[in-house]
């Protein structure tokens, strides 16, 4: 674990304690269209990614110190198909811009509670498709940590008092392939790609030895944050179909952009509107329901065996290798996986044999529910200012008289520990 802000604490006993530290902020007044543009610049010369991706890091970074200010935390999402990427670099450059960062490459659900509880650092996790897809518990702690309210509980001393620990803070997440649903659906994801032999010859190459203006950015930040987190928007304006969780991942910064003013508010709601329309990963069910409304169009009736063939000769799906056994999808898994949406197969006779199978009408109400009416194009998504700070700035192609506004859905106003219970949590000592 490495960590930024961090000195050594009392050594009473295995390792050091923890103390993390906050920045200090810059000795003057910082402009915030400058600030950003600074910030984004920074990004843009050690990483290989579009303006819409460095657009969105850098706010989510003003996000982490402003943490206190917010009632969702996104989960920062940093994503490639392989290795060499630039997945550590931005953990490493956020090491150094975001306030208490800690780095880990693994990490136990009690390091995770009480590390948040205690310090409420920003928590950098490297490599997360080597560990965690299968650690249950640690994803529940990092669901539950991404709204305020979010706790994981645990019994203490020997009276086995229950104890609630906050989990709720920024964290960042870099790793091959996609995150598992729950934490996916609440994350910005930022789709990293291997820099061609030209575009690493035009970037810097970061140096932890030298990083004495990444440092000073960060004073920067600090600053900008002091000077202007009482004035952030709570509910600021949503670009059309941004409602629910979506609202939820971008109300944060769409709140810092508003107040930062420039042309940002705008550029941070297009940068939005184009990453959450390349956002594919999908549950396995939703993904399901796609290809059989796609294999019904012409259709409305067929037989299990035959949607399981159709399925599988699906190109750049993943039915052909489903699974931890990486073997064909079944009727019997298919059937299960439906059962979730209130669809099970009916028994039809064909020419005098039956045959079980799915009638197309069973999947409407799914169909409704789960999957988009129409693909929108980003471009035909249009914008609107809200009435904060910088909206008469908002830089946008979209003309006025074609602008879709909708005031976003509030979050839920949980009373207490909105989290996840926590059983058998590794002791102490783990830590």
């Amino acid at each position: 674990m490495r960590s930024r802000g961090v000195r050594k604490g009392q050594n009473t006993g295995q390792g050091q304690s923890v103390v993390l530290e906050a920045p200090e902020p810059w000795h003057e007044p910082v402009e915030g269209p400058e600030l950003v543009t600074e910030l984004v610049k920074l990004l843009r010369s050690y990483i290989v990614a579009d303006s819409s991706a460095l657009t969105a890091i850098a706010f989510w970074t003003l996000h982490a110190h402003l943490i206190e200010f917010a009632s969702h935390s996104p989960r920062l999402n940093i994503t490639a198909p392989e290795k060499g990427c630039a997945k550590t670099l931005v953990l490493d450059l956020l090491g150094h811009l975001a306030p208490k960062s800690i780095r880990t490459e693994n990490v136990t659900t009690a390091v995770v509670f009480r590390l948040m509880n205690a310090s409420q650092p920003t928590l950098l996790i490297d490599e997360y498709d080597t560990f965690l897809t299968y650690k249950e518990e640690l994803r529940g702690a990092l669901n539950s940590g991404w709204q305020v309210g979010g706790c994981a509980m645990r019994c203490e001393g020997d009276g086995n008092d229950v104890r609630t620990f906050n989990t709720f803070g920024a964290v960042a997440l870099a790793g091959i392939g996609a995150l598992p649903g729950t934490l996916h659906d609440r994350s910005i994801t930022i789709q990293m790609k291997r820099a061609t032999q030209t575009e690493s010859a035009e970037i810097g190459h970061f140096d932890s030895r030298h990083t004495s203006e990444i440092d000073s950015l960060q004073r920067k930040i600090a600053r900008w944050a002091t000077d202007h987190g009482q004035n952030l928007e709570s509910d600021p304006s949503m670009p059309a179909d941004f409602y629910g969780r979506k609202a939820d991942r971008w109300r944060p910064l769409f709140g810092i952009a508003d107040e930062v003013g420039g042309h940002w508010p705008g550029a941070l709601r297009e940068a939005s509107i184009v990453l959450e329309s390349i956002e594919s990963e999908e549950t396995d069910g939703v993904m399901l329901l796609e290809d059989i409304r796609a294999i019904l169009a012409d259709g409305d009736w067929i037989t299990s065996t035959n949607l399981a063939d159709k399925l599988v000769s699906l190109e750049g799906r993943p039915w052909a290798e489903f699974g931890r056994q990486q073997k064909p999808i079944s009727t019997n898994g298919i059937a299960r996986r439906l059962k979730g949406f209130g669809i099970a197969p009916k028994q039809r006779n064909q020419g005098g044999v039956n045959h079980r199978g799915y009638g197309r009408e069973q999947f409407q109400d799914a169909f409704e529910r789960y999957l988009p009416r129409d693909s929108v194009s980003t471009s035909a998504i249009p914008l609107h200012p809200s009435g904060g700070k910088g909206s008469s700035h908002f830089a946008t192609a979209t003309p006025v008289d074609r602008v879709a506004l909708q005031k976003s859905l509030q979050p839920t106003d949980d009373a207490g520990c909105s989290g996840v219970a926590v059983d058998d949590v590794p002791e102490v000592g783990e830590l």
